[in-house]
């Protein structure tokens, strides 16, 4: 029987996964998960063996991410017993060492292995070039050290690697892979109804006064919670001066299945895919991308287009 082996992270990701299992009907699944956020780990362990590693790894710490990330292919190859077992891989990206390890661990080690594509986010969505063409390592001299065929660099995720065997993503008006190895994934749009209430999301960056501003401007005066990045709380003194009755979200699960819970009458934030899965996956819900014009990159208003999601530069 063929092992399906999901390689994610996000909270996005792992949704994903949950879906095309279904409309695939897999069987025999398993996760790898680097550096994993919002417990993601937690909720597939309930189902599925998984193997993950955070940020608080000692030896990643000590020796470097690559050498982390090679340790940790090998973690996943040993600890899921994959050894002579026929591999149906998952992976929102392929131009990355962790991959690049795995890769290798199973082509030399497994009778037969197949990979495919999920999405990670709106990355397909946008034209993400990979290694500029000047830096690029000749695909044998990459064969001779790897010891695996490099990944396209046509678009960051690799996407158009010939390796491929399918690119599984939802509906969009263009998705920047190999048009002849894309298959749409039908999406079970939750038809609750909202809460009257708003949810601003913060960026990676944190937010800006401005933003915050343009934020409470929006939310009409209805009740607004609010939830900065995990990585990055900066910014947050503006909710203090300018919105003191919003209350911060604290979630202990995965903030994409409380969107699906508890939906909101409308969502706001700055580009992420939190927003996106909010348009995609909830009904009767608004979703809109407020974004700093000195910090805009030309490149998501084609993320924002591609989703039909409407943005406001403050």
């Amino acid at each position: 029987m063929t092992v399906n082996l999901f390689v994610l992270s996000t909270g996005f990701q792992y949704y994903f996964s949950t879906l095309l299992i279904e409309h695939l009907g897999l069987e025999q699944v398993s996760y790898a998960m680097y550096q994993p956020r919002e417990g993601i780990e937690r909720r597939a362990a309930l189902r599925y063996p998984v193997v993950h590693v955070d940020a608080s790894d000692p030896l990643t710490r000590l020796f470097g991410k690559k050498a982390g990330k090679r340790r940790f292919a090998h973690r996943v190859f040993g600890e899921l017993g994959l050894r002579g077992q026929q591999v149906r891989v998952f992976c929102p990206y392929y131009n990355e060492s962790f991959v690049y390890a795995l890769r290798k661990l199973l082509e030399r080690n497994c009778p037969s292995v197949e990979y495919n594509m999920i999405p990670d986010g709106a990355a397909l969505l946008r034209q993400l070039p990979g290694v500029a063409k000047g830096r690029r390592v000749p695909a044998w001299l990459f064969r001779l050290f790897i010891g695996v065929e490099p990944a396209s660099t046509r678009h960051k995720s690799g996407s158009y690697s010939p390796f491929l065997d399918r690119i599984y993503h939802f509906e969009a008006r263009t998705i920047h892979a190999d048009p002849q190895k894309v298959v749409i994934v039908p999406l079970a749009r939750s038809q609750q109804p909202p809460f009257d209430e708003v949810l601003v999301l913060g960026g990676l960056r944190g937010i800006s006064e401005a933003f915050v501003l343009a934020a409470r401007e929006k939310s009409l005066g209805q009740p607004v919670k609010f939830r900065m990045h995990p990585k990055n709380r900066r910014g947050i003194e503006f909710i203090a001066t300018h919105a003191p009755d919003w209350i911060e979200l604290e979630l202990s699960g995965i903030l994409e299945e409380h969107l699906l819970a508890h939906p909101y009458r409308m969502v706001i934030g700055y580009y992420s895919s939190a927003v996106m899965f909010n348009h995609l996956f909830v009904g009767n819900s608004r979703s809109e991308f407020i974004v700093d014009a000195d910090s805009e990159d030309p490149d998501y208003h084609v993320t924002a287009d591609a989703c039909g999601i409407p943005v406001t530069l403050v």
